[in-house]
């Protein structure tokens, strides 16, 4: 699997606390291990995102993401909370 990330990604996990940015990092790896660990709620989003997906981390946030050829390569677009994202 090859992992991209966005700059927007990149920005917004600036900003996150040191904490939290732990978290994404946990997230992200779980993921690599496994896209579909039942702890990472994994899903296709709707409506003008539906060509994007959504894993969980920490409550209310959302990591957003593209992938391509069946997980063969993802680009990670941003770290969200739910509200941002509908």
């Amino acid at each position: 699997m090859k992992i991209n990330f966005s700059k927007v990604f990149g920005k917004q996990y600036k900003k996150l606390y040191l904490k939290d940015q732990k978290k994404v990092d946990k997230i992200i790896n779980t993921f690599i291990k496994n896209p579909f660990d039942k702890s990472l709620n994994n899903h296709h989003l709707k409506w003008k995102l539906k060509w994007k997906n959504s894993i969980s981390y920490w409550f209310d946030w959302r990591i957003i993401f593209k992938e391509k050829d069946n997980y063969v390569e993802v680009l990670f677009i941003s770290v969200w909370t739910h509200n941002q994202v509908y």
